[in-house]
């Protein structure tokens, strides 16, 4: 991921009951000013899917509904619908660290992992005291209210990009837990509605800690339970050929995930590709289905052995600012908000700056013209994606779509391939409740001809693990995409 991920965790030193306190309406309405102004003065995508009327009506909807007191955290539930507004993945907005300490440390958990097929909500795995619930049962309701329009929620109300919902869905499904509680509360009893082998039953079931969650999820499953922006345990880097089939199995994009493994990305994928022509490999899968992105220069490396033609990867990129309004409002930025900024970035037109070719990023935000590389793959691709399948992966998948190398197989890739709002990011932390709010700086268009309906990738084939696959742990997107392979063998 571009944005800070690591800001998302908690930030000690603060009282954890600070989130039961009442802040008053004028504060607030300060807040909303503050967000407002902010978004506006340095957001270059603020109005790339909704108009600035709409926006402007969405900020007043908000005061308005502010006519008395509210907690910190029934501050942040108002404002958490923006993301909906805003429709740009790397933007989030983030509890005030005193509601992530009590949901973190104090408050009770819905104690269950789920699994999302289609319009049904499954049980995953059971993190509960009620033994009895076994994964693979239907979740009909939660609390009186259906568990299907329940999930839609909190996809309604999460960051996604443009109208894209598979990004948003993947991190609802594995953080269900948390997010109920940022969207609904932490309710001491859950009262749940189940279908299992065909028998409809009912349970009231206590809440967990998401301490005794995690212990539960490695004693019963073996699974390590973690949050959705912490990928310490994502799948390796891994390529095999098997006969004329190669698959490619591409993790991240990100340069931080080669570096902390020690592997030159372009010596790696020259090797794989020049294994390929060895074995006279056929039919290469490229597996981006846990790629949440990172640099687009290491996704354009991959795309220079498929494409036997100089191809470009950004029609444009820029900010709408060199300077940071109100900096005192600022804390743990991935780029500095004073020198820094003003060093890196030259003026290119009216609120408009364009990053300077500065060391380790010159191919990334140059405009230049990128060359193919040997030795070239001529043989089929299959692109395994889905949700997960954000930032430079959306983006891969799209220049992939636009130089028509690709059979896409699983489930809509989770970034926008046409444009994206992400790195120089910044963390605004709202003064009086404490919200923060990830605002990413660079707007970037991306060198694709085809219509921007706001969604990713299309798949050619959709295909998603039923819950029952996802329990044994198979793999009907990769099985499918070795079927597909046989049969068009086959059929020559």
């Amino acid at each position: 991921m571009i944005f800070l991920l690591s800001s998302i965790s908690t930030i000690n030193g603060q009282d954890v009951e600070e989130y039961k306190h009442l802040i008053p309406v004028k504060a607030l309405h300060e807040d909303v000013d503050i967000l407002k102004e902010n978004l506006e003065a340095v957001h270059a995508g603020l109005y790339t899917y909704t108009s600035k009327k709409e926006m402007d009506a969405a900020f007043l909807y908000i005061k308005n509904q502010i006519t008395t007191p509210m907690t910190h955290v029934d501050f942040y539930r108002l404002v958490m619908p923006l993301h909906d507004k805003i429709r740009n993945g790397h933007t989030l907005i983030i509890p005030p660290s005193s509601w992530s300490n009590a949901v973190e440390n104090k408050l009770p958990h819905f104690p269950f992992d789920v699994y999302k097929y289609k319009e049904k909500l499954y049980v995953l795995r059971n993190l509960s005291e009620a033994n009895g619930i076994r994964p693979g049962a239907e979740i009909i309701s939660i609390n009186g209210e259906s568990a299907n329009t329940i999930f839609e929620k909190m996809v309604d109300v999460w960051t996604k990009d443009g109208n894209n919902r598979t990004y948003a869905g993947e991190i609802v499904q594995q953080d269900f837990s948390e997010i109920y509680a940022h969207v609904f509360g932490t309710p001491n009893w859950f009262e749940i509605e189940l279908l299992e082998d065909e028998d409809i039953k009912k349970e009231k079931v206590a809440g967990v800690l998401i301490a005794q969650m995690r212990s539960y999820s490695m004693e019963r499953y073996q699974h390590e339970k973690r949050p959705w922006y912490n990928d310490a345990g994502a799948e390796q880097l891994n390529f095999k050929v098997d006969g004329e089939v190669a698959i490619l199995t591409i993790p991240s994009f990100g340069i931080d995930y080669f570096k902390d493994r020690k592997i030159d990305f372009r010596a790696y994928f020259k090797e794989a590709f020049t294994k390929m022509q060895q074995s006279n490999t056929k039919q290469l899968i490229i597996d981006l289905r846990e790629n949440g992105g990172g640099n687009g220069d290491i996704a354009g490396e991959v795309l220079s052995y498929l494409h036997d033609r100089p191809f470009k990867l950004v029609n444009d990129i820029y900010t709408i600012t060199k300077r940071i309004p109100n900096k005192r409002y600022y804390q743990g930025s991935q780029f500095g908000t004073g020198l820094q900024m003003k060093l890196a970035l030259k003026k290119i037109g009216p609120n408009k700056y364009r990053p300077r070719d500065w060391a380790g990023r010159k191919n990334l935000l140059s405009l230049t013209t990128r060359e193919p590389s040997s030795p070239q793959f001529n043989g089929k691709v299959y692109v395994l994606m889905g949700g997960w399948s954000f930032s430079a992966s959306g983006i891969f998948t799209g220049l992939m779509k636009e130089h028509r190398r690709g059979i896409f197989i699983g489930e809509e890739a989770g970034g926008n391939p046409h444009t994206q709002i992400g790195d120089f990011d910044q963390m605004l932390v709202l003064p009086n409740s404490g919200v923060r709010v990830n605002i990413p700086l660079l707007f970037e268009t991306w060198a694709v001809s085809f219509e921007n309906t706001g969604h990713g990738v299309q798949p050619d084939h959709w295909v998603r693990n039923t819950v029952e696959q996802e329990i044994k742990k198979e793999d009907a997107v990769l099985h499918y995409a070795l079927d597909l392979i046989k049969k068009n063998e086959n059929a020559h």
